[in-house]
């Protein structure tokens, strides 16, 4: 238990220090708070959320950019435990996911139907997760909100990657067999 609290600690920390050269933010006070800090695993992440959230202000937008990656943490964290798979990771397997959440009735069957699981692996891999970076904090909470897909009991399943190539997919779905996967790559990547 110790080793994983000063890895997330260390990860947390590491993260600041990545913003402050990335943004010219200082952290140097955030930094001290995590290391002083005696909260556990995913506590840590979301004290350092916090106080990111709380630098926001008109002279210094790019703390939403620093509380956008605490909050990505916590999504790839929370998807992978309800996933079964190591948060490290980031995303797990694309076809387990559409699986299981056709299973349950999150997704509909059409998905299942119109692609085959080399399909789905093939664009599993073309899955960009840097993308998620772009996000800024609001943008990032939104779209977690309201739109990534969630179990019955509101458990976190789907990663913003995932959410734009079922969407591509979806969109695409009927559409010549022989084109359209490189349709649903296209519409994934505008």
């Amino acid at each position: 238990m110790t080793t994983e609290v000063k890895s997330i600690k260390q990860s947390v920390i590491q993260a600041l220090q990545e913003a402050e050269e990335k943004y010219g933010l200082d952290t140097t006070d955030i930094q001290k708070r995590i290391e002083a800090s005696t909260k556990l695993d995913k506590d840590t992440t979301q004290e350092a959320l916090f106080y990111s959230l709380n630098r926001i202000a008109m002279d210094q937008p790019n703390w939403t950019f620093v509380a956008a990656q605490f909050l990505l943490q916590q999504l790839y964290e929370t998807a992978a435990q309800n996933r079964g798979y190591k948060a490290d990771q980031q995303y797990g397997e694309f076809y387990h996911l559409i699986e299981s959440l056709t299973n349950i009735g999150i997704y509909n069957k059409d998905i299942l139907t119109h692609y085959s699981k080399d399909e789905i692996d093939d664009l599993q891999l073309a899955i960009q997760p840097e993308r998620d970076n772009l996000f800024n904090y609001i943008g990032l909470f939104l779209l977690a909100d309201r739109y990534l897909a969630r179990d019955h009991d509101r458990n976190l399943y789907e990663l913003p990657q995932e959410r734009f190539m079922v969407i591509a997919m979806t969109l695409m779905q009927n559409e010549a067999p022989e084109k359209r996967q490189e349709l649903v790559k296209e519409a994934y990547w505008l």
